[in-house]
């Protein structure tokens, strides 16, 4: 068994298992040290042949779209919790702080870790979010290593799908990159389900999950310092159960340009000039999903099109009716300037040092948008795009962190020891 992309992994295997090309929902098997696994979804890729002491031999590669580990589970298996390890969760809930130093001589000595108090959020329809710091210890008698990891734990309340598990720990995945400005990884992924109980005490058991729905990468990023963070976990539980509800609503109510925000975090585009017209279309979409503001009155809209449609050429109608059917919605410029009042003390400092910044970001869209001709950039053309680029990259993250209950005030302060706010602020 192979954990490998682009699905879960394979299972390579001596003889043939699976004889037609069709889709198996489920195939059970045991590894070597006797742990039992399920491959969800499986499909065969081909076989190939080799010779051995017993002579020809014939080994199929078959591929899952995911492996759950120490179960036997059916293709409609259901799972009632879920523990989700992020990288930069640890750092997120400051979790180094709490170790203090007890009394030592020369024979002996002793530490200890005071944890974080676990934050429980209680959403709609049962489900609640834990964030808990475990810990454990490991090694021989004469070598000790204590360890602590920070984990979600979502309680589904009623047992669910797999997909529905993958869509969690995705929002939580996301969730970490917004406020640590770096993309997040799924460290690893563990489930219980009602179909697989301990034998001796009925309990649940722990059951560990490769997908191809949930993309894990246990070796993860190395450590980040807090103040790199846009905003810290926080410390209540009504501050965390405040912070749960809001991001789940953000996500849904803005959906693709909460995506596009977020993809520059996951697989940024190679070119600059990229990278600020998906910021563009992330700004346009937030504006559409958080005001949808009209400039002018429905029936204004209906003068206007009464007045001009009977005076136009019939070779041009159509092409003005287009036209007349958006006419009440706001210019690109005028979304923009929008964000930037409600990014508030943290939108005023960005653009304070551009010369119509809405203006600027609007031409600079509409020559890339429509393929417009111009020369090539020059270097000082790159290093103006650049702050663009990163200018509307803050104003976003300002306004979303007002959508999640950040304060302010407390953000413009948190902001000012960020490399990139510096630079736009207090360049010549």
């Amino acid at each position: 068994m192979r954990f490998a992309p682009p699905l879960a992994g394979t299972l390579v295997l001596d003889g043939e298992l699976l004889s037609t090309p069709q889709l198996e929902p489920a195939v059970h098997g045991v590894l070597l040290e006797g742990q039992r696994v399920t491959a969800l979804d499986c499909y065969p890729t081909g076989t190939d042949s080799y010779y051995g002491e017993d002579g020809r031999q014939q080994q199929q590669t078959v591929m899952a779209q995911t492996f759950v580990l120490d179960a036997h589970l059916n293709q409609d298996a259901r799972f009632d919790r879920a523990g989700v390890v992020l990288s930069y969760l640890d750092d997120w809930t400051d979790m180094d702080e709490g170790w203090q130093l007890g009394e030592c001589d020369d024979m002996s000595g002793s530490i200890a870790y005071h944890g974080r108090v676990a934050r429980t959020a209680t959403l709609d329809h049962g489900r609640r979010i834990t964030l808990k710091v475990g810990s454990s210890v490991e090694g021989t008698a004469r070598h000790l290593v204590a360890k602590q990891r920070s984990s979600f734990v979502v309680d589904f309340g009623v047992p669910v799908p797999l997909v529905e598990v993958a869509d969690v720990a995705g929002s939580l995945q996301n969730l970490l990159t917004f406020a640590a400005r770096r993309p997040s990884v799924i460290l690893g992924l563990e489930v219980t389900s009602p179909s697989a109980l301990d034998s001796r005490s009925g309990a649940p058991r722990s059951l560990t999950v490769r997908s191809s729905q949930v993309d894990t990468d246990p070796a993860g990023p190395p450590f980040l310092s807090r103040w790199d963070f846009l905003f810290p976990a926080p410390a209540s539980d009504d501050g965390f159960s405040q912070l749960m509800r809001r991001w789940l609503a953000l996500e849904e109510r803005l959906g693709t340009a909460l995506d596009l925000f977020l993809s520059l975090r996951y697989a940024p585009p190679k070119h600059l000039e990229s990278q600020v017209m998906t910021l563009c279309q992330s700004a346009e979409g937030y504006h559409r999903r958080t005001w949808d503001e009209k400039v002018m009155s429905a029936e204004d809209k209906s003068n206007l099109k009464a007045a001009l449609t009977p005076a136009c050429p019939p070779a041009w109608e159509q092409r003005l009716r287009s036209w007349l059917d958006h006419v009440d919605e706001p210019s690109f410029k005028e979304r923009i300037e929008r964000i930037v009042g409600k990014a508030g003390p943290i939108g005023a400092r960005v653009t304070a040092r551009f010369s119509n910044y809405p203006g600027k970001l609007r031409d600079y869209r509409h020559m890339y948008a429509h393929w417009l001709a111009g020369k090539p950039m020059s270097e000082d053309d790159v290093a103006r795009v650049s702050e663009l680029h990163d200018a509307t990259r803050i104003l976003l993250e300002a306004c979303l962190m007002q959508d999640i209950g950040i304060d302010m005030d407390a953000a413009a302060r948190d902001f000012e020891v960020k490399r990139d706010f510096r630079r736009l602020t207090q360049r010549p």
